[in-house]
């Protein structure tokens, strides 16, 4: 909604044929039943009769306006402005009007101002009241868009005690402008103004000013909390204004679309609206509704927990709305980057920002941020045991509720109490209070409802009840199972088990709970407990690809779309996601029966963040054990020097043994010697421990064991149940690519990725990654090696990937630990393709490899999603069909990783497993004294018990 709403006008009875205000409906009309290019020639040819025709050429200027044609409405209302006063009295004052609508809607305020003074001065010259209340109606949208509700309302008054009773266009756009203020500062009379102001304008017969007004009475329920009922009013005023060709007042309905159904947790419709947004926003020039999109799309990254994704699109929206002075966007922004700043732990700045936000919220009236901001206030006062502050900001938020009209339920508040009980240990008061919260027959709000469930089931743990605790733990999965099925987007799948809570922060009892049922005795259920949260979308994608018969080729990775763009941006996709895998349940008897050999342990880890123990299963043949560990905050510091230690190559074997004692030792203590083979799941920052580095009982543990790493113990399983590459054994290598080079002419997102690998070195070339190629590609006859401009990311993709039982990629490497979508490999480009490969590049590929190798820097790395696990380069390549997958922790060496290659290859050309011929590779690294840098960031993640390799054989095929 917006003053371009106004300017649209029906005169009341009588007005002369040729008034500008009839002019500008014409045009209108015209744009709205499709009757653009008649109505063109027939102003043309006026023009042609006679050049001073002002009517013609304001109805000229008023079309290309209207069809958002801004440089040729600039160039015609000048036109107007230039024409001998006698002739352009009263259209001026229109073109004027409309020229500074032009810039009202693209958002350049302070010229919009200085053109709504000029048209008011040249409205009142005239003695044209009706002009000048048209004016007023458009100045106060621009105080409203600037921060000044009480001020757009006064000029509204104004324009108002111009209206004649009659002119019910005139008193329609009043009465929408007004509800839009009201909305503004959360008042309830929003809804009467809206539907009077729709009513009026539907006895003028002006659709589109019908529309707007309509969106108003949309806007006011959304302020209220009756969000489905605004969901389904806003779907009616898109599909108006769709129908009357208004793309900025449709870019701006569709936005509220997608607020809504964030609000109601219905996050693919909030994408697909807020992407649909961005377009007509973009086509329309509405920077309004485009800034405002973006600031939802970032509330959905935030929910899920996705801090970087959340930071650019923020930052962009705050930029926009900076660059038009859209104070209340600014103020809602600014909240946003105090979660932000909550989510990346800096609690002391979100404390700032959230308290600057509130009192500004206050200060304008704007009750439903003020509850935004003040809870989150409280989320941090309890965070930080300070009861008596979170009580009072609990206090304020009811109070602002209550003022914004919010429904009883929501005024309650029986989630934030519940919380704010559990944390001060009043249990029985949490209990009641979160079963009220998870009773709630709100609908819209499922996020709420899943961490009331987990937060009473930690209520149930505090209260010694643990098998209530594991029960309610069990429901809310369930719940969060049915809605997550429901999702179309495999990013948001994937951030479905690590939803953020606003209110309650990231500590939900959840190892807790896993830890006290394991400690009772039940082993098994606690596994799957910690099975039921782990590497569920690519295990489901899996199984998909396993039901269809094929591998997983052509769905995206998360985090990407086809194209490789990011899931959270501005085109999401729009169809419904197909039923979660049947087979996604898990039972430890079933996987023991599944374990390759008596010879074989998995080790998985559970762990939380803050207090919450961490919990090591063993799982062999014969048995599941379960140990308590520290908890991992009280590690990270030993993690993090190790891990350091190693790069600097100054292993550190204190921490070496101290952590290996942790996290190994009490698995050794209990295996039988003849366990040789240890596949690990890790958690949260586990991921990133070189496990073969750690030291147990005085030796490292690859001395001891070949070590696999896997997501899950149901997607390990699964991957053991995969036939191997059934075909001949071939290897396809890629080495020593010609890197792309850098130019300006190229599309922002290649720009983007040259810029991220100059952040850390650029593209230097890989002279030593021809050898590694050669190696893998001297294993089997008919292998093909591709080096130079020929090794193309164009090849790799046009090869008939699936021939291939090995897949070998030399190359550079950036991985993202901070956002899904940014990771990449970079290959030589040519065929129309820039040469980066992204994860949903990848995840495309078409493979039934037993092993892909990715010979770059940190390729196992990548975003540690809570319960999903590491999300980067591996899982969209166990995706697109391969076995397993060898990447490294940390940045190699370009000779140093060859020589590594070549042993490796050397030993899977005896026939060894992938697994085993990585410890070989290893081991002879240690007996010649190099150092854990050189071989410990090795890891293979899926099925290690794969024996791709095979006696070195004949001429290898070069292209």
């Amino acid at each position: 909604m917006g003053a371009l709403l106004f300017l649209s006008l029906l005169t009341p009875a009588g007005p002369p044929p040729e008034s500008p205000r009839l002019v500008v409906q014409e045009a209108t009309r015209a744009v709205e039943r499709g009757t653009v290019p008649a109505t063109r020639h027939r102003w043309q040819a006026r023009l042609a009769h006679d050049s001073l025709d002002a009517a013609a050429w304001l109805g000229l200027a008023s079309l290309s306006r209207l069809a958002y044609d801004y440089s040729g409405a600039d160039t015609l209302y000048a036109r107007i402005a230039a024409l001998p006063p006698a002739r352009a009295r009263g259209y001026q004052t229109f073109g004027v009007l409309g020229l500074a609508q032009a810039r009202f809607t693209t958002g350049r305020y302070a010229e919009a101002g200085a053109g709504f003074d000029q048209a008011r001065r040249l409205a009142e010259a005239t003695n044209d009241s009706t002009a000048t209340a048209f004016v007023l109606i458009a100045q106060g949208w621009l105080r409203l868009r600037s921060g000044n509700p009480a001020l757009a309302g006064a000029v509204l008054d104004t324009a108002a005690a111009l209206a004649h009773r009659e002119d019910f266009q005139l008193r329609a756009a009043v009465a929408c402008g007004r509800a839009a203020v009201h909305v503004r500062i959360s008042r309830s009379q929003a809804m009467a103004e809206g539907r009077t102001g729709a009513d009026l304008a539907r006895r003028a017969g002006d659709h589109r000013l019908e529309a707007n007004c309509l969106n108003g009475v949309a806007n006011s329920l959304v302020q209220s909390g009756q969000l489905a009922a605004a969901a389904r009013a806003l779907v009616d005023v898109a599909d108006r204004l769709r129908r009357l060709h208004e793309r900025a007042g449709l870019a701006s309905a569709l936005q509220w679309s997608g607020f809504v159904a964030v609000s109601r947790d219905r996050f693919d419709e909030a994408q697909r609206f807020l992407g649909q947004a961005i377009l007509e926003a973009e086509a329309s020039g509405n920077r309004s509704a485009l800034a405002w999109s973006l600031l939802d799309l970032g509330r959905v990254s935030l929910v899920f927990g996705d801090p970087a994704s959340a930071r650019l699109q923020t930052d962009r929206a705050l930029a926009e709305m900076r660059g038009i002075g859209d104070e209340w966007g600014i103020t809602n922004a600014l909240g946003a980057d105090g979660q932000i700043a909550d989510l990346a732990g800096d609690t002391a700045q979100a404390h700032v920002v959230f308290s600057e936000q509130a009192a500004r919220a206050a200060a304008t009236g704007d009750a439903a941020l003020e509850v935004d901001m003040t809870n989150q206030l409280a989320s941090l006062a309890i965070r930080q045991r300070s009861w008596a502050d979170a009580e009072r900001y609990l206090d304020q938020a009811r109070a602002a509720s209550v003022r914004a009209g919010r429904p009883p339920d929501f005024v309650a508040q029986s989630y934030e109490r519940g919380v704010l009980a559990l944390r001060r240990g009043q249990l029985h008061q949490a209990r009641a209070l979160l079963s009220a919260a998870l009773e709630a027959p709100d609908s819209s709000s499922q996020i709420t409802h899943y961490l009331a469930g987990l937060h009473l089931a930690e209520t149930a743990l505090a209260q010694g009840d643990t098998g209530q605790a594991e029960d309610l733990l069990d429901r809310a999965a369930d719940g969060l199972d049915a809605w997550r099925a429901g999702l179309s987007d495999s990013s948001l799948r994937v951030f479905a088990f690590q939803v953020l809570d606003e209110f309650g922060g990231p500590d939900l009892g959840t190892a807790s709970i896993v830890a006290a049922v394991a400690a009772r005795g039940r082993v098994q259920q606690a596994l799957r407990l910690v099975e039921r949260r782990r590497a569920r979308e690519l295990r489901d994608q899996l199984l998909r690809a396993t039901a269809a018969g094929t591998t997983a080729a052509g769905t995206t990775a998360a985090g990407a779309t086809a194209n490789g763009a990011t899931a959270n941006g501005a085109t999401p996709p729009s169809g419904k996601h197909p039923a979660t895998a049947p087979a996604a349940s898990f039972t430890g008897a079933d996987f023991q029966a599944r374990l390759p050999g008596q010879g074989t342990a998995v080790l998985e880890y559970a762990t939380g963040r803050g207090p919450q123990p961490t919990t090591l299963f063993v799982i062999t043949r014969t048995e599941v054990r379960a140990f308590a560990l520290p908890p991992l905050d009280s590690l990270l510091p030993s993690i993090e020097r190790f891990i350091a230690a190693i790069q600097g190559e100054t292993p550190d074997s204190a921490l070496s043994d101290r952590l290996g004692a942790i996290l190994l030792g009490p698995a050794v203590r209990v295996l039988s010697p003849t366990v040789t083979r240890l596949v690990l799941v890790p958690d949260d920052a586990l991921h990133r421990v070189p496990f073969p580095a750690l030291r147990v009982q005085g030796r490292y543990a690859v001395e001891r064991f070949a070590l696999s790493q896997a997501p899950s113990a149901a997607v390990a399983a699964d991957l053991w149940g995969r036939s191997p590459h059934a075909g001949p054994r071939r290897v396809l290598a890629f080495g020593d690519p010609a890197f792309p080079k850098d130019d300006p002419g190229l599309p922002p997102a290649t720009r983007a990725h040259f810029a991220a690998f100059a952040q850390r070195g650029g593209l230097p070339q890989l002279p030593a990654s021809a050898a590694e190629a050669r190696s893998a590609a001297s294993l089997f006859p008919g292998s093909e090696i591709r080096l130079g401009r020929e090794a193309s990311a164009f090849a790799l993709r046009r090869a008939r990937l699936s021939e291939f039982s090995i897949l070998h990629l030399a190359t550079h490497a950036l991985v993202d630990e901070a956002a899904l979508g940014r990771s990449a490999i970079v290959l030589a480009a040519g065929g129309g393709d820039d040469g980066f490969l992204g994860a949903g590049d990848l995840a495309q590929l078409r493979l039934d490899a037993d092993l892909v190798v990715l010979s770059g820097c940190g390729t196992a790395l990548g975003v540690i999603v809570g319960g999903e696990g590491i999300r980067g380069l591996t899982a969209p390549l166990l995706q697109a069909g391969a076995r397993s997958v060898v990447g490294t922790l940390w940045p190699i060496a370009d000779r140093s990783a060859a020589d590594f290659v070549a042993s490796f290859y050397g030993a899977l050309g005896t026939g060894a497993t992938t697994m085993d011929a990585l410890r070989s590779a290893q081991l002879e690294r240690l007996r010649n004294g190099v150092a854990p840098r050189g071989w410990a960031g090795f890891l293979v993640v899926g099925n290690g018990f794969l024996a791709p390799g095979g006696r070195q054989a004949g001429p290898v095929s070069a292209r």
